[in-house]
């Protein structure tokens, strides 16, 4: 139901495109992000150095509240069938955002879709599960994973491991309809 109580009209063509009487825009992709940063900026404003935000598939973590420790993160696998957690990293004054087709979509037809449109394409980009980001703030996690999700996962891979600020974990489902995760090259460091 819209804003105005009238009702979303959702009709889908033939063409693969969707048509809706009541178009949305959401910017929670960055805006997550961007609200972790500023809650990060005043907590340092008053000396709070310690602490861990979670919001919406974004964590934020601060100084671990033990000298010489960091906070353990567990990364839930976005893997149809697997409830386990695809990993555990340990983190410190940094953050991690997973964007994917596991956690916002929508189904149609049995086909999953996702929330995140190609700017090329126009349409949901399906070929990626997640994409989970470690970077320095909250806004920068967020905006690179949203940006990986929806490149190619070797293009992704060669901007992330020439970035030291970034580690990053695809998720995807092959062509043989297997499920495969790839990490760049510093992602399982954060394990121990």
């Amino acid at each position: 139901t819209a804003a105005n109580n009238t009702q979303t009209k959702l009709e889908f063509l033939g063409d693969y495109t969707i048509s809706n009487n009541h178009p949305n825009l959401y910017l929670d992709s960055i805006i997550n992000g961007y609200i972790l940063n500023e809650i990060e900026d005043y907590l340092d404003s008053v000396n709070i150095d310690s602490y861990m935000i979670v919001n919406n598939g974004t964590v934020l973590v601060g100084d671990y509240y033990e000298k010489d420790g960091k906070y353990r993160i567990g990364i839930s696998s976005p893997l149809k069938g697997n409830d386990n957690l695809l990993q555990i990293i340990y983190l410190d004054n940094k953050a991690i955002s997973t964007k994917g087709i596991y956690q916002n979509h929508y189904e149609y037809n049995g086909t999953d879709y996702s929330n995140i449109i190609s700017p090329i394409t126009l349409m949901p980009k399906n070929d990626i599960i997640s994409v989970t980001v470690v970077a320095p703030n909250a806004f920068d996690a967020e905006v690179m994973a949203t940006k990986l999700f929806l490149m190619d996962i070797e293009k992704g891979l060669e901007i992330v491991n020439s970035d030291s600020n970034y580690e990053a974990v695809w998720c995807y489902l092959t062509e043989e309809k297997e499920n495969k995760c790839v990490r760049s090259k510093g992602f399982d460091n954060l394990s121990s």
